[in-house]
């Protein structure tokens, strides 16, 4: 997954190397290519929950991103 450093001005190197680790351990835990769609997805939520709250732990972060993306898959249309 390749990390757009022109997109993340307010978030320091901490936070980028914590979204990292954070999105890594997300995709193992959930069996997720981590360059796949989802992956993207959920690295695309996880920098939009720190840029809303860079106080965030890793453990936080983690946390809020289970939650987005599972609202995010209950709010998928079924096929």
């Amino acid at each position: 997954m390749s990390l757009n450093l022109l997109n993340l001005p307010e978030l320091s190197e901490r936070h980028i190397e914590m979204l990292a680790k954070v999105i890594a351990d997300w995709c193992d835990a959930n069996s997720i290519d981590a360059g796949g769609d989802c992956a993207q997805a959920a690295y695309a939520a996880a920098v939009d929950l720190l840029s809303a709250n860079t106080d965030m732990s890793a453990g936080q972060l983690r946390q809020a991103l289970d939650l987005r993306m599972a609202e995010n898959k209950r709010e998928e249309p079924s096929s």
